[in-house]
């Protein structure tokens, strides 16, 4: 997309029209998901995840729910069902057919070693062939929360990756506790927990 300013927009668009001329997900990059508690973080990441696996292939490590949790959201996503809804037996068949080619789910729960998430990161792209990869979240990543160092060295090693494999990673963290009063106010990247390294 040329832009009139002369810039290319390029990458891996984000389900929502609005968004397409203004922010794509690039190969060689890391994108961090921040936000609060409970604010949908996973359940918007998944609902990306789907829509580009309509033409790429993408991994997920969602460290925070069961594997078939995971799916079955997604499923839900797919099917527009609504929290009450159900799909059809033979939408779920579908859309399982459709998973097994282009969804790979890393099937760890709990905090995981960094080494071993790095392992997944590599394996995902080079092997298998994965052009997203998502890890959710930091707060799994086998990082203690004290740990700025272990942080830094992290998301420089995820950066690092991102780029030697040509594929774009995902990751979800958290932001620190607003004031009472000010929870629904849009965060900044001052706000996420952790290193300052993660943003910038």
């Amino acid at each position: 997309v040329e832009r009139s300013k002369g810039v290319q927009v390029y990458g891996d668009k984000m389900p929502w029209s609005k968004t397409w001329e203004d922010f794509r997900f690039r190969p060689s990059e890391v994108t961090v998901w921040a936000g609060q508690n409970g604010h949908r973080k996973s359940m918007v990441l998944g609902q990306v995840m789907l829509w580009i696996a309509r033409e790429k292939k993408v991994a997920i490590a969602s460290l925070e729910m069961k594997p078939t949790e995971t799916l079955w959201r997604m499923c839900l996503q797919a099917a527009g069902s609504s929290t009450g809804g159900t799909p059809t037996e033979e939408f779920i068949r579908e859309f399982s057919a459709f998973a097994d080619n282009c969804i790979l789910i890393y099937d760890q729960l709990d905090s995981v070693k960094t080494e071993k998430i790095l392992g997944f990161v590599h394996y995902a792209a080079k092997h298998l062939g994965c052009d997203h990869i998502v890890i959710d979240s930091l707060a799994k990543a086998g990082i203690s929360v004290e740990d700025r160092q272990g942080e830094t060295e992290f998301i420089n090693r995820l950066a690092w990756a991102a780029k030697h494999l040509n594929c774009h990673i995902h990751l979800v963290a958290h932001i620190r506790k607003p004031q009472s009063g000010m929870e629904h106010k849009p965060a900044t990247k001052y706000e996420v927990k952790g290193s300052s390294t993660l943003v910038d």
